[in-house]
């Protein structure tokens, strides 16, 4: 990624890391390529981006997903994940394809993860109990 698109993606990455509930004070770039890898610290999470354009979202769900089903702590984030994608007002620039495809595969990984998170996600409202 350019200068410019790293800074913003980390701005995007800290911003979303925070709104999860996350504390960061600090992001370093583990790796810049066509895919940007940060350590978000002191909460000691990593986070990977990609540009819109890349379509390489399905390679990140199924990292994802592999996370979930060693334990780890990707799963707790889903639930959280899924209020983001299905609320309209806080995700306007999401088109609802993409919303639809989020929201399908996050519950996917919130039933890998387990029967402790009982969310469920579409693209109209997240429910919990």
């Amino acid at each position: 990624m350019q200068a410019y698109e790293t800074r913003r993606a980390t701005r995007a990455v800290l911003s979303s890391a925070s709104w999860l509930g996350l504390t960061v004070h600090d992001a370093t770039v583990l790796h810049n390529s066509n895919k940007l890898t940060l350590r978000l610290r002191p909460c000691d999470v990593l986070a990977r981006v990609a540009p819109a354009a890349d379509q390489g979202a399905q390679l990140e769900v199924d990292v994802a997903q592999r996370m979930a089903e060693v334990g780890s702590p990707v799963a707790a984030l889903v639930s959280a994940a899924q209020a983001l994608v299905v609320d309209q007002a806080r995700t306007p620039e999401l088109a609802d394809p993409d919303r639809v495809f989020l929201a399908s595969t996050l519950d996917r990984m919130r039933r890998a993860a387990g029967p402790s998170n009982s969310c469920t996600a579409n693209p109209i409202r997240a429910t919990c109990s």
